[in-house]
């Protein structure tokens, strides 16, 4: 329900800015007329762009940190499985967990090959950002933890961080 309110406030937000350019515009066309209104304009939009363009190229809707294991471990593996987990649903979006392994004839016991955290749904004006992804497993059973932040943007800016630990087991088979 935040996630809801908060891209509600900053659409509400967004729409306030382009009413108030509108008005903007029309003034500055009756006072120094149309050269300098479009100019303006031109300006203003290719701002807009590149601060766009910036947002998304830091903010990517996938993050992969994690384990990287070796390749002698992947080509040891007899099978690839590949687990995904639903950590959190925060109603719009879910931040989902995913992680491959495999059963190590030389080691005789299950190891991990990678591990990934990714959105699912509607992200609106908060970005995920993994910090640490934390593998281990026993006998059959495969403990992780993953430690990362929700970003909560205003308009494209930064206004509050809140970390998020997520832990659990699952058996692998």
């Amino acid at each position: 329900m935040t996630s809801i309110l908060w891209m509600l406030l900053n659409l509400s937000l967004f729409t306030f800015f382009i009413f108030l350019l509108f008005r903007a515009t029309k003034a500055i066309r009756k006072r120094m007329g149309l050269a300098v209104t479009i100019f303006f304009v031109f300006c203003l939009s290719s701002f807009v762009c590149r601060s766009l363009t910036h947002i998304a190229e830091a903010n990517p809707q996938k993050s992969f940190i994690g384990a990287q294991f070796t390749d002698k471990q992947e080509s040891d593996t007899a099978r690839k499985e590949i687990e995904t987990i639903e950590l959190d649903n925060r109603g719009t979006y879910k931040i989902i967990f995913g992680f491959s392994y495999g059963y190590s004839a030389s080691q005789k016991s299950f190891v991990p090959l990678d591990a990934f955290t990714t959105l699912d749904g509607t992200v609106s004006f908060q970005s995920w950002k993994a910090q640490s992804i934390s593998l281990k497993i026993t006998d059959s059973t495969l403990q992780y933890r993953v430690n990362g932040s929700i970003e909560w943007m205003l308009l494209g800016t930064d206004i509050f961080s809140q970390w998020k630990t997520y832990s659990g087991s699952i058996v692998l088979k």
